[in-house]
């Protein structure tokens, strides 16, 4: 297949326009470039097949700035000012911007419940939050400058055949997890943080009810009190 490429667009009064093509270093079929895609402010992190490329925003167009490889590496990244997170098998790879570039910090391991699979990765503030793929979903908070383990997100008395754990959003004390095959329609559970831990507050439904599957919940995106489902 192709080897993948990545269009910047700009909003330049009011309309999108194209502002770049950004292809991989020596391209190659199948090397899936643009896989995954995360942006904060002038850093721009594209995955690919075993490869994170790293670009950097110089006032006039996109510029290579590193490239950080790993045989698995590539399906998922977050990206939040100097931390970059980055699934591979049962795991995440945490890199962090130093005076001399990016350089690997930390391994998150899979926790028990975790299945082989990250699918999904965001980081807000001092937490990360890694979707699952075992009916359960994972927030990680960085404490003394690596992240921890701080609680996983299960709904209790849910089948597994419900799907959820993924996609999974995260805005300040608020999660939104989906199950998009609970009853074959789909299903969203609104998580909040208490100040102590993280509460189920309540299942958002399909609504109207359907009778055919609709796969509700399978993206998510929430900021400012605002949730999208799609």
């Amino acid at each position: 297949g192709p080897a993948g490429a990545v269009y910047v667009f700009r909003n330049l009064g009011g309309v999108w326009t194209q502002e770049q093509k950004i292809t991989a270093q020596n391209p190659a079929p199948g090397d899936r470039f643009g896989a995954s895609i995360d942006i904060f402010d002038d850093v721009l992190a594209i995955g690919a097949s075993g490869v994170v490329q790293i670009f950097r925003y110089d006032g006039s167009q996109w510029n290579l700035e590193q490239m950080l490889t790993h045989p698995s590496l590539g399906s998922e990244v977050a990206l939040l000012g100097d931390t970059l997170a980055a699934r591979i098998p049962g795991g995440i790879l945490i890199y962090i911007k130093t005076p001399v570039g990016w350089l690997f910090q930390q391994q998150l391991a899979a926790v028990p419940g975790a299945g082989s699979d990250f699918p999904s990765l965001e980081l807000q503030g001092d937490r990360l939050l890694a979707g699952g793929s075992a009916n359960s979903a994972f927030v990680f908070r960085k404490a003394g400058g690596s992240y921890e383990h701080e609680q996983t997100l299960t709904v209790p008395g849910l089948p597994e055949s419900a799907g959820f754990g993924y996609p999974a959003g995260l805005y300040g004390d608020d999660i939104l997890v989906g199950a998009i095959d609970e009853d074959h329609h789909g299903a969203v559970y609104w998580f909040r943080h208490d100040g102590n831990s993280w509460i189920q507050a309540q299942r958002i439904p399909h609504f109207p009810p359907v009778s055919v599957s609709s796969d509700f919940g399978s993206s998510l995106a929430l900021r400012d009190g605002i949730a999208l489902i799609g």
